[in-house]
Protein backbone atom coordinates (compact mmCIF):
# COMPACT_ATOMS: atom_id res chain seq x y z
CA UNK A 1 0.00 0.00 0.00
CA UNK A 2 3.14 2.03 0.88
CA UNK A 3 4.39 1.82 -2.15
CA UNK A 4 1.13 2.36 -4.55
CA UNK A 5 1.07 5.70 -2.61
CA UNK A 6 4.26 6.85 -3.31
CA UNK A 7 3.90 6.01 -7.21
CA UNK A 8 0.54 8.22 -7.16
CA UNK A 9 2.17 11.07 -5.61
CA UNK A 10 4.98 10.97 -7.88
CA UNK A 11 2.58 10.84 -11.18
CA UNK A 12 0.29 13.20 -10.01
CA UNK A 13 3.56 15.33 -9.25
CA UNK A 14 4.86 14.71 -12.82
CA UNK A 15 1.22 15.68 -14.35
CA UNK A 16 1.66 18.97 -12.06
CA UNK A 17 4.73 19.90 -13.21
CA UNK A 18 3.50 19.26 -17.04
CA UNK A 19 0.94 21.56 -16.74
CA UNK A 20 2.69 23.85 -15.57
CA UNK A 21 5.43 24.00 -18.33
CA UNK A 22 2.47 24.23 -20.77
CA UNK A 23 0.70 27.61 -18.91
CA UNK A 24 4.35 29.01 -18.79
CA UNK A 25 4.77 28.41 -22.29
CA UNK A 26 1.64 29.77 -23.47
CA UNK A 27 2.42 32.99 -20.79
CA UNK A 28 5.90 33.71 -22.10
CA UNK A 29 5.78 32.46 -25.64
CA UNK A 30 4.38 35.09 -28.12
CA UNK A 31 2.63 34.29 -30.99
CA UNK A 32 4.52 34.34 -34.28
CA UNK A 33 2.69 35.61 -36.59
CA UNK A 34 -1.25 36.16 -37.46
CA UNK A 35 -4.28 34.34 -38.78
CA UNK A 36 -4.42 36.29 -42.36
CA UNK A 37 -8.34 35.74 -43.83
CA UNK A 38 -8.88 37.77 -46.79
CA UNK A 39 -12.59 38.20 -47.85
CA UNK A 40 -14.03 38.97 -50.96
CA UNK A 41 -17.67 39.78 -51.08
CA UNK A 42 -18.96 38.56 -54.05
CA UNK A 43 -22.53 38.61 -53.43
CA UNK A 44 -23.81 41.61 -55.20
CA UNK A 45 -24.87 43.35 -52.09
CA UNK A 46 -23.23 45.18 -49.23
CA UNK A 47 -23.05 43.71 -46.05
CA UNK A 48 -24.57 44.71 -42.95
CA UNK A 49 -22.01 43.37 -40.65
CA UNK A 50 -19.44 40.74 -40.70
CA UNK A 51 -18.23 38.99 -37.51
CA UNK A 52 -15.38 36.78 -37.47
CA UNK A 53 -15.16 34.50 -34.08
CA UNK A 54 -12.24 32.33 -33.42
CA UNK A 55 -10.88 29.83 -30.71
CA UNK A 56 -7.59 27.86 -29.29
CA UNK A 57 -6.43 26.28 -26.62
CA UNK A 58 -5.37 29.38 -25.01
CA UNK A 59 -8.89 31.97 -25.68
CA UNK A 60 -11.26 32.87 -27.75
CA UNK A 61 -12.43 35.89 -28.82
CA UNK A 62 -14.99 38.19 -31.34
CA UNK A 63 -13.52 40.41 -34.36
CA UNK A 64 -16.17 43.05 -35.57
CA UNK A 65 -14.71 43.72 -38.91
CA UNK A 66 -15.52 46.46 -41.48
CA UNK A 67 -17.19 44.76 -44.20
CA UNK A 68 -15.99 44.32 -47.77
CA UNK A 69 -18.17 46.28 -50.43
CA UNK A 70 -19.95 44.40 -52.43
CA UNK A 71 -17.27 43.25 -55.39
CA UNK A 72 -14.19 44.07 -53.20
CA UNK A 73 -12.05 42.80 -50.15
CA UNK A 74 -10.63 43.02 -46.82
CA UNK A 75 -7.90 41.67 -45.08
CA UNK A 76 -8.73 40.70 -41.45
CA UNK A 77 -5.77 39.47 -38.72
CA UNK A 78 -5.93 38.04 -35.71
CA UNK A 79 -3.69 35.53 -33.09
CA UNK A 80 -4.66 32.56 -32.06
CA UNK A 81 -2.70 30.76 -28.81
CA UNK A 82 -1.63 27.42 -29.74
CA UNK A 83 -4.03 25.97 -32.40
CA UNK A 84 -7.52 27.02 -32.86
CA UNK A 85 -10.29 27.28 -35.44
CA UNK A 86 -12.79 30.06 -36.53
CA UNK A 87 -16.05 30.97 -37.74
CA UNK A 88 -17.47 33.86 -39.99
CA UNK A 89 -21.11 35.15 -39.89
CA UNK A 90 -21.77 37.50 -42.78
CA UNK A 91 -25.39 39.81 -42.82
CA UNK A 92 -26.78 40.70 -45.91
CA UNK A 93 -28.54 43.89 -46.88
CA UNK A 94 -31.31 41.85 -47.77
CA UNK A 95 -31.30 40.41 -43.59
CA UNK A 96 -29.80 36.83 -45.01
CA UNK A 97 -27.13 35.84 -42.55
CA UNK A 98 -24.70 33.42 -43.84
CA UNK A 99 -22.45 31.33 -41.45
CA UNK A 100 -19.35 29.23 -42.26
CA UNK A 101 -16.91 27.33 -39.96
CA UNK A 102 -13.53 26.94 -40.70
CA UNK A 103 -11.59 23.49 -39.63
CA UNK A 104 -7.70 23.83 -38.09
CA UNK A 105 -5.93 26.82 -38.06
CA UNK A 106 -2.38 28.33 -36.33
CA UNK A 107 -0.73 31.10 -36.25
CA UNK A 108 0.58 31.92 -39.45
CA UNK A 109 -2.05 30.39 -41.66
CA UNK A 110 -3.70 32.42 -44.54
CA UNK A 111 -6.93 31.83 -45.42
CA UNK A 112 -9.80 33.40 -48.13
CA UNK A 113 -13.16 33.19 -47.85
CA UNK A 114 -15.89 34.07 -50.56
CA UNK A 115 -18.94 35.50 -49.28
CA UNK A 116 -21.67 34.82 -52.75
CA UNK A 117 -25.18 35.37 -52.02
CA UNK A 118 -26.15 31.87 -50.92
CA UNK A 119 -23.23 31.04 -49.06
CA UNK A 120 -19.74 31.58 -47.71
CA UNK A 121 -16.88 29.48 -48.90
CA UNK A 122 -12.82 29.10 -48.87
CA UNK A 123 -10.14 27.68 -46.69
CA UNK A 124 -6.39 27.22 -46.32
CA UNK A 125 -3.79 29.41 -48.79
CA UNK A 126 -1.42 26.62 -49.58
CA UNK A 127 0.82 28.22 -50.91
CA UNK A 128 0.67 31.23 -48.97
CA UNK A 129 1.90 29.08 -45.37
CA UNK A 130 5.29 28.86 -44.46
CA UNK A 131 4.79 24.54 -43.50
CA UNK A 132 3.52 23.91 -47.24
CA UNK A 133 5.58 26.22 -49.57
CA UNK A 134 8.11 24.07 -50.26
CA UNK A 135 5.62 21.48 -52.01
CA UNK A 136 4.01 24.34 -53.81
CA UNK A 137 7.88 25.25 -55.07
CA UNK A 138 7.88 21.68 -56.63
CA UNK A 139 4.27 21.78 -58.12
CA UNK A 140 5.23 25.02 -59.90
CA UNK A 141 8.50 23.85 -61.37
CA UNK A 142 7.01 20.75 -62.45
CA UNK A 143 5.93 20.14 -66.66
Amino acid sequence: MRLSLRIFLISLFGMFCFFLGVVYDQLTTPNESPVTVTISNQSGQELNSLIISHNGWGGKGTLDVEPPLSGNSKIARFFVPGEGGFSIEAALENGKVLKAVSGYIESGYSLSMVITATGISGGLDVCSNPAFKRDCRKSAAAP
